[in-house]
């Protein structure tokens, strides 16, 4: 979709950039879908428990289908970490230690 609107707006792509255009995040179609679940909720107005929680449920799903879907990994820590600085989570150790463990799988991956 991204190739085709840079057609139609006569944009000159750099070869690194159509890569990173038709790069797929997971080969994983249901990986993906929860992913994109996951995101939805983190784009919902208002910073409560319910959007976390539900965003939280979904990247977990999207990272246990597909443990390489760096994307995943990424935004599963940012939701972690909102809540835990927010309290719209419970501010453990344990999600503290969660934040950090899947920010590291992201940055390896």
């Amino acid at each position: 979709m991204a190739k085709a609107i840079a057609d139609k707006l006569q944009a000159k792509l750099t070869g690194q950039e159509e890569r990173v255009i038709a790069a797929r995040p997971t080969d994983n179609p249901d990986a993906y879908d929860a992913y994109l679940r996951g995101l939805a909720y983190t784009l919902k107005t208002g910073d409560s428990p319910a959007n976390h929680l539900g965003a939280q449920r979904y990247l977990k799903e999207a990272v246990r289908l597909d443990p390489k879907f760096a994307l995943s990994w990424a935004l599963l820590s940012y939701v972690d970490a909102l809540g835990y600085l927010t309290l719209t989570l419970q501010p453990t150790v344990a999600l503290r230690e969660e934040v950090r463990q899947a920010a590291e799988t992201a940055l390896t991956l």
